[in-house]
C-alpha cells in the first residue's frame, strides 16, 4: 500500500560523467516533476576518485569486503566515469512510499524519485550511471559525505554555494578529518552508533590514557571503516576491531564493536542501538540503566581483573540507574545481578569474535563445584565462533586420576581419540566418559611425568642414548597416529610428557580434545598450536613436532640439522603420504652422532655441577699466576 508522506523532501541526483551527454533532457525532466534546489559541478582529482567513492556507496556496499568492494567500485568507475560529475539537489513536494525492489533486497523507498531514476537509466543506456536517493536519510547522508553539510545546514547556508559552482574538495574524511567534531559529524547524519563508556570528555578533548581507545558500538563494521577511510591496526588478523581515524593528523585509535560480533550479545547490542541517549549535543550514549550493565559486563567479564576506576564509576551509575551494587561485591553476587539482567531480558554470556577481548571463564563458568574433582591443575578456554569451549584440568589424589572437565567438541575428541588409543602405550587410558549437563567429565590415567620441556632441568636425562630414546618415541607416536587415522593439530612440548622409571625416560602424548579423526577438518580454535604449529589454520603433525624437538634440542645443532632437512620439510598437503615419508624421517635419526664440542655441552648438562668445578680450578690457576 502505496503511503503519502505530504510533508515534500529534499533528495539528491548526480549525473556521472558517462552520462553527460544526456544532461539536457535529464534537466528538463527534473524540472517537470520536481523543484531544483541547488545545481553543483564536482570535479575530483582523479587520483581520489577510487578513495571518493569509498564512503559515498559504503552504506549500500555495507556487505561487500574490501576486495569485493573495491572491485566494484572500480567496475563503477569503468562504467560511470572519473570525470566531472554534476549534484542536483531538488525538492519532493509530494513524496509517496511503498516497496521497490533495490540492489539491496525490497525496501520502501520514495517511489517517484526511484521510479525518475529508474527512468533515467533507461534513457542513459542501463546500468548506474545515474545516481539518486532512495529517502530522506539517503539525501542527508549524501550531502553530509559530499559537502560536509547536512541537509538543514545545507539549505541555512545555500547562498554559499552558487549554482554550477566548481567543487574540487574530497568527500568528508578522505585523506583525514579536520577534527574530532568533523568525524561525529559525519557519524551522526550517516550511520546508527553510541560510544559505550569513557566519552565524559567527547568531544573537546581526546586522550589515549587510561582506558585507550574510543569504544564505539556501531551498526555495521564494514560500513564505518569505509565511511571514515579507517586503517586496520592490525590487517593481517581480520578478527581485531582496532583501527585507526585520521584525525588533525594524527592516527587516533578506536575500537568497532558491531552489531553480531558477540561483544555483547546481539539482541543487547540492537536495544542499545534502539534505546540510546544523548550524553550532549553530539555524542549518542547507552541510556543510564544499559550504560551499568554494559560496563558492569566489560569490567567483570571482559577484564582478568577489574579496575578500581571502574568500580567507582560503577557505584556513582548504580545510584543513577537504582541498582543495588558496591565496589567491594562479591564476584558471586555481582553475577547474580547480572544473571537477574539477563533473565528477565533474555540474553546470554558470549565470546566475542575479537580474540584480543579477554573472556572470564571463571566469572561465567557454568555453575559446577570445581572442588568435588580435586587439585585444579589448568583452566582454559577456547574461543570456537560464538561459544566458549572451557577445559578445566584436576589432579583427583583420592582416586590418582586425572580429571577434565569441558565441553564439546573437546569431550567428545579427547574420549574418542583415547578410545582408539586404549591397546597403544602412548597416551592415558580413558577410564570413564560421563555427561553432566551441558558439559562432560571425563576420568583417565594419572602419568606422573614432566612436560618436555622440564628437560631442561633434568641432568640424568642428557645422554645420547636418553636422546635418542626420547626422538625415537615421539616419531614412533607419530606414526601411530597416522595408522590410527588421527591429527592430533596441537603437537607443542606441553602436550607431551616424559615419564621416568628408574633411569629409563619414556615420551607420552596427551590432550586430544582438538584433534582430527580421518581428515574430518573438524573446526578449530584461532591459533591452535601457535607457535609451533605449520600456520593458522593449516596443521602438519610432524611439522609441529619438528619445532618442539628443534626447542628441545637446540643447543646441539648436528639434532637440529636432521630435525630441519626433515620433519620440518613437511607441509600440510604432505598429510596424505605420511606413513611413507616417516620411514625416512626414522632413518635419518638412526646414525645420529654428536660432534666432540656437544659431547661438552651433554656433560655440562648432565654434571652441572662440573661447571662450578671448571670455574673454580680457572680460579686457581689466575691466582697462581698472579
Amino acid at each position: 500500500m502505496a503511503e503519502n508522506m505530504n510533508l515534500s523532501e529534499i533528495h539528491t541526483l548526480i549525473i556521472w560523467s558517462k552520462a553527460a551527454e544526456h544532461k539536457e533532457i535529464i534537466v528538463r525532466k527534473i524540472v517537470q516533476q520536481f523543484s531544483i534546489v541547488k545545481t553543483l559541478n564536482f570535479e575530483w582529482d582523479t587520483n581520489n576518485f577510487l578513495h571518493n567513492l569509498f564512503p559515498f556507496y559504503a552504506h549500500s556496499q555495507r556487505h561487500l569486503n574490501f576486495e569485493d568492494y573495491k572491485n566494484l567500485l572500480l567496475a563503477k568507475i569503468e562504467h560511470c566515469g572519473d570525470g566531472s560529475f554534476q549534484l542536483f539537489v531538488f525538492r519532493d513536494e509530494h513524496p509517496t512510499y511503498d516497496w521497490r525492489e533495490t540492489s539491496s533486497g525490497a525496501r520502501q523507498v520514495n517511489t517517484n524519485i526511484f521510479d525518475f531514476k529508474t527512468s533515467l537509466r533507461e534513457i542513459t543506456g542501463g546500468g548506474h550511471k545515474i545516481h539518486a536517493s532512495d529517502n530522506t536519510f539517503e539525501s542527508n547522508k549524501d550531502l553530509t559525505i559530499l559537502l560536509g553539510k547536512n541537509t538543514d545546514d545545507f539549505l541555512e547556508n545555500i547562498d554559499v554555494y552558487k549554482d554550477h559552482q566548481k567543487i574540487t574538495e574530497n568527500c568528508l574524511g578522505v585523506n583525514g578529518f579536520k577534527n574530532i567534531h568533523e568525524l561525529f559529524y559525519l557519524l551522526n547524519n550517516s550511520i546508527d552508533y553510541i560510544v559505550l563508556r569513557n566519552y565524559e570528555c567527547l568531544p573537546d578533548e581526546y586522550t589515549l590514557e587510561g582506558h585507550g581507545d574510543i569504544d564505539l558500538l556501531v551498526e555495521n563494521l564494514n560500513y564505518i571503516v569505509y565511511l571514515c577511510s579507517a586503517t586496520p591496526e592490525y590487517p593481517l588478523d581480520s578478527l581485531r576491531a582496532q583501527y585507526n581515524v585520521r584525525i588533525g593528523n594524527e592516527n587516533i585509535p578506536f575500537d568497532f564493536r558491531y552489531v553480531g560480533d558477540n561483544y555483547y550479545d546481539q539482541k543487547w547490542q540492537e536495544h542499545l542501538l534502539e534505546t540510546k541517549t544523548q550524553f550532549n549535543a553530539v555524542i549518542p550514549v547507552p541510556n543510564d540503566k544499559d550504560h551499568f550493565y554494559s560496563l558492569l559486563y566489560h569490567a567483570y567479564v571482559q577484564k582478568y581483573e577489574v579496575a578500581p576506576d571502574y568500580k567507582i564509576k560503577l557505584e556513582r551509575l548504580s545510584e543513577k540507574a537504582k541498582i543495588e551494587y558496591h565496589s567491594l561485591m562479591p564476584n558471586t553476587a555481582v553475577k547474580k545481578i547480572l544473571d537477574g539482567f539477563f533473565d528477565k531480558r533474555g540474553y546470554r554470556f558470549v565470546v566475542p569474535v575479537d580474540h584480543s577481548v579477554f573472556y572470564n571463564m571463571q566469572f561465567t563458568t557454568l555453575g559446577y563445584q570445581p572442588k568435588e574433582y580435586g587439585v585444579l591443575l589448568s583452566r582454559q578456554v577456547a574461543r570456537l565462533g560464538n561459544k566458549a569451549i572451557f577445559t578445566d584440568v584436576f589432579h583427583n589424589v583420592e582416586k590418582n586420576c586425572i580429571v577434565k572437565v569441558c565441553l564439546d567438541p573437546i569431550a567428545s575428541n579427547e574420549a574418542n581419540g583415547l578410545t582408539k588409543l586404549k591397546d597403544r602405550d602412548i597416551a592415558p587410558k580413558l577410564i570413564s566418559a560421563t555427561k553432566k549437563g551441558d558439559f562432560t567429565l571425563l576420568q583417565m590415567e594419572f602419568l606422573k611425568g614432566d612436560p618436555i620441556s622440564s628437560l631442561y632441568s633434568q641432568g640424568s636425562f642428557w645422554t645420547l642414548k636418553n636422546i635418542k630414546k626420547i626422538i625415537e618415541d615421539s616419531i614412533g607416536i607419530l606414526e601411530i597416529l597416522i595408522d590410527e587415522g588421527i591429527q592430533h593439530r596441537d603437537i607443542k612440548p606441553d602436550n607431551f610428557l616424559v615419564l621416568k622409571k628408574n633411569n629409563t625416560f619414556q615420551l607420552k602424548i596427551i590432550d586430544f580434545g582438538w584433534a582430527d579423526y580421518d581428515q574430518s577438518n573438524s573446526p578449530v580454535p584461532f591459533l591452535l598450536g601457535s607457535p609451533y604449529g605449520y600456520g593458522e589454520g593449516k596443521f602438519s603433525d610432524p611439522y609441529a613436532l619438528g619445532n618442539t624437538l628443534k626447542e628441545t634440542f637446540i643447543r646441539f645443532p648436528s639434532i637440529v640439522k636432521i630435525i630441519e632437512s626433515s620433519l620440518l620439510t613437511f607441509t600440510p598437503e604432505d598429510n596424505l603420504q605420511l606413513k611413507a615419508r616417516m620411514n625416512d624421517v626414522r632413518k635419518n635419526f638412526e646414525n645420529l652422532q654428536l660432534t666432540p664440542k656437544e659431547k661438552i655441552i651433554l656433560t655440562l648438562k648432565r654434571y652441572p655441577q662440573s661447571i662450578l668445578a671448571i670455574k673454580k680450578i680457572k680460579c686457581k690457576s689466575q691466582k697462581t699466576v698472579r
